[in-house]
């Protein structure tokens, strides 16, 4: 899940640093951190929630919240590319 989420702002940052100079190469990228945030992601986000189903604790609430947040503000970046 991190890795995913990792990965993808790695691409997004290359693909706005590649923009004016490889646009075929930033487009590329782009469609790679996508295609993580909306296929990859969600399906490792899904595994990590049903391990930690029984967690009472804050973390699991605390991670979810991280993990939200960084995944919207990624499509959010990429959604202004």
């Amino acid at each position: 899940m991190m890795d995913d989420l990792k990965d993808a702002g790695m691409w997004i940052e290359w693909a706005y640093e590649l923009k004016d100079s490889e646009p075929e190469a930033a487009k590329f990228l782009i469609a790679s951190a996508n295609d993580r945030l909306e296929r990859t992601y969600p399906e490792s986000k899904k595994m990590f929630m049903d391990a930690v189903k029984d967690d009472k604790s804050m973390i699991k609430d605390l991670m979810k919240d991280h993990i939200e947040g960084w995944s919207m503000e990624m499509k959010e970046k990429i959604k202004n590319f």
